[in-house]
């Protein structure tokens, strides 16, 4: 997984060997991804689409002080965790990832994906969406090209208004297969 390493252009952030963990019935995939933190990812579907959605972590590892996956995209967008930017600065910033590309390889297999939506969700609306995650795409209004498409999510950092916590929120990205 590759991402740009900055809002001007220049640069990318690269993870490799995630180990990508899939939704299944007896839920241990999701136990893995909520409590073994670095290196995974973990996929579930969007059922109103019929896409997928991609939930990446961020923030740092305790103990190492490591980035997750996402937390250098998501101090690009919103700053510090523990003072964040204000939601307008924040929007602008996402506004700014908006065509952006996104690559995702596998051996010699290389796919390329552009922002085409690019949301912060605040608390109030993540918790409507904790019981049902598999309609995150009605956050969205919905998928212009779900066929085509998928939603990479992660945690936010906390909003002056939200909850006294290190990730109220998500950051919901749309992306949209490049065309070839």
């Amino acid at each position: 997984m590759a991402y740009p390493a900055s809002l001007d252009g220049s640069g990318w952030t690269e993870y490799r060997d995630l180990v990508l963990l899939v939704s299944e019935p007896t839920q241990t995939a999701y136990r893995q991804f909520t409590t073994e933190f670095g290196g995974s990812v973990f996929v579930y579907a969007d059922i109103p689409s019929g896409a997928f959605v991609l939930n990446v972590h961020s923030g740092r590892l305790k103990g190492s002080g490591q980035a997750l996956e996402a937390e250098p995209l998501r101090q690009m967008i919103e700053g510090d965790l523990y003072s964040p930017l204000s939601r307008e600065k924040i929007a602008a910033n996402l506004e700014k990832l908006l065509g952006r590309t996104f690559v995702f390889s596998q051996e010699s297999r290389r796919c390329e994906f552009v922002v085409t939506r690019a949301e912060r969700m605040d608390n109030a609306d993540r918790i409507v969406f904790e019981s049902r995650p598999g309609d995150l795409s009605e956050y969205l209004g919905g998928l212009a090209e779900p066929e085509r498409s998928f939603l990479l999510v992660f945690c936010s950092g906390r909003q002056p208004d939200e909850p006294n916590e290190p990730f109220p929120g998500y950051i919901i990205l749309c992306l949209t297969a490049a065309e070839q």
